[in-house]
């Protein structure tokens, strides 16, 4: 997203990021240089405020560090988005209207609400079964998610993974299954 903003904003579709960490430098004209700044300021005056004065580098390594890095960035949310960033998103939330931002957030309950129910489902291990002795309608697909789901070994489902799930288990219900 950032780079799709940074490409829209400064009418260069071909901005190559890259090339940057190739060259570790950044044009003097960049639009980008503004916004590094800001950031590199930040991190040097977390770094230099070490408590102990001790090595710069082991503080940088030190927990304690991290967290005041952390803390100080939250804090200025204007250093990790440039303000054209926040330009963009603004104008992109500006021109939705109503009806759209109530699909949008419908949606996202829907996708939540299916992730939520997968996850929580406690009859995986007994759709992959009833799919392997009697119905056989799942998709390769749908019965590796399903196999998946049935050894608890999903933590971190995405979307079309929920949504396979749910068909497969919808799929096994015409079938007969009914758990």
């Amino acid at each position: 997203m950032f780079s799709y903003c940074f490409a829209r904003k400064t009418k260069n579709k071909n901005f190559n990021f890259d090339a940057i960490w190739k060259e570790q430098k950044v044009l003097p004209d960049s639009p980008l240089l503004p916004f590094l700044l800001r950031m590199a300021e930040k991190v040097s005056n977390c770094l230099r405020s070490n408590p102990k004065q001790a090595n710069i580098s082991e503080w940088a390594k030190d927990g304690r560090c991290w967290v005041q890095m952390k803390e100080n960035f939250d804090s200025d949310i204007s250093v990790w988005t440039p303000d054209w960033f926040l330009d963009y998103v603004k104008d992109e939330y500006a021109r939705k209207s109503d009806a759209e931002h109530d699909k949008e957030s419908a949606d996202l309950t829907s996708e939540i609400n299916n992730i939520k129910f997968v996850l929580e489902y406690k009859n995986w291990k007994n759709a992959y079964e009833f799919d392997l002795k009697e119905a056989r309608v799942l998709t390769p697909n749908q019965q590796k998610i399903i196999a998946k789901l049935s050894g608890g070994k999903f933590f971190n489902i995405r979307k079309y993974q929920a949504d396979a799930a749910i068909e497969g288990l919808e799929a096994l219900r015409n079938e007969g299954f009914s758990y």
